[in-house]
């Protein structure tokens, strides 16, 4: 059966699920033909994982036409070039894929030998995907998804960014020190449950739980959320001459809550910044992921070699 020119296929693997998108990634702004989200177990044996993800992306796929390449969002640590898990020691998800080159096995599980297959880290993707999306057009923008971590990328002229002197040298926030940690112990959901844990005494099911409650201890906490935010990113958008922020992930559903706060710290910024929420996180990454892989697909179609100021400067 032909390939279709321009339909790629993105995955995004989470912890508890793993989703597949057929993308027409030649429309750029990212038309998703096909959804397919299954549940999958990610404390599993690394040949359930496998079978899971495999499974996901033969049912997107299921009726269609087949795709030249697959590009799939993966929690790190990871070795994104080579394809292989190095996830070890955080908790227990993913640990028994450690050092397994996945997308060999992947290749070998679905029977698709010809069709490259690319990791990407799931920031990268929300960023390509978002700038898609949203039809942005800024110069120097940050991209966070707060979450169970706390992600982020860069994009200069909508090309990623991941070394530039006005970064983090890590080419991202979470590792940067703040307060009496780092960012991560901040920016995520971890800091929800402790912060509500000390103020009530009580245990937090989620941060959307936490959203519903009325109450002015609640209210506190997010203020405070926004406030540490804010505080933690004026110096960093002062000094990459950030024009917008596009801010994703569960944290952000309840942005209602913390966005004057936000504001308030960035209200001192020597150029405004526009701030961008998004409500689609999951379709951004799977458009991401999809548009990367394309890109890579037709590098490798023309024999050409891949530039690397395609993606990263």
């Amino acid at each position: 059966m032909n390939k279709v020119p321009g339909i790629s296929l993105g995955l995004d693997v989470g912890g508890s699920h793993v989703t597949a998108a057929v993308v027409d990634a030649s429309l750029w702004r990212g038309q998703s033909l096909r959804l397919v989200r299954n549940e999958m177990d990610s404390f599993g044996t690394a040949s359930e994982i496998i079978a899971s993800v495999a499974g996901c992306i033969k049912e997107a796929l299921d009726g269609g036409q087949p795709v030249n390449e697959i590009g799939i969002a993966f929690p790190g640590p990871f070795d994104y070039e080579n394809g292989i898990c190095r996830i070890l020691n955080v908790g227990g998800k993913f640990e028994q894929m450690f050092g397994l080159d996945i997308g060999e096995a992947l290749k070998e599980a679905t029977g698709m030998t010809d069709t490259l297959f690319r990791f990407y880290n799931d920031a990268h993707c929300f960023a390509v995907g978002a700038y898609a999306l949203n039809g942005l057009k800024s110069e120097r923008t940050v991209f966070l998804t707060l979450g169970s971590g706390f992600g982020s990328s860069f994009m200069e002229d909508g090309r990623l960014v991941t070394h530039h002197p006005a970064l983090p040298v890590q080419g991202a926030f979470y590792n940067e020190p703040f307060r009496e940690s780092i960012a991560d112990d901040y920016f995520s959901t971890r800091w929800f449950h402790r912060t509500y844990e000390q103020a009530t005494g009580q245990a937090l099911a989620g941060v959307r739980e936490l959203a519903e409650m009325h109450s002015g201890a609640v209210s506190g906490i997010f203020h405070e959320f926004g406030a540490n935010l804010g505080e933690f990113l004026r110096p960093w958008l002062e000094k990459f001459e950030c024009d917008e922020l596009v801010i994703g992930g569960n944290i952000a559903r309840a942005s209602h809550l913390f966005w004057n706060a936000l504001e308030n710290e960035l209200k001192s910024l020597d150029s405004k910044v526009n701030v961008v929420f998004c409500d689609d996180t999951e379709a951004c990454i799977l458009i991401g992921a999809a548009g990367l892989a394309r890109q890579e697909g037709v590098a490798r179609d023309q024999a050409l070699p891949l530039r690397e100021d395609q993606f990263a400067d």
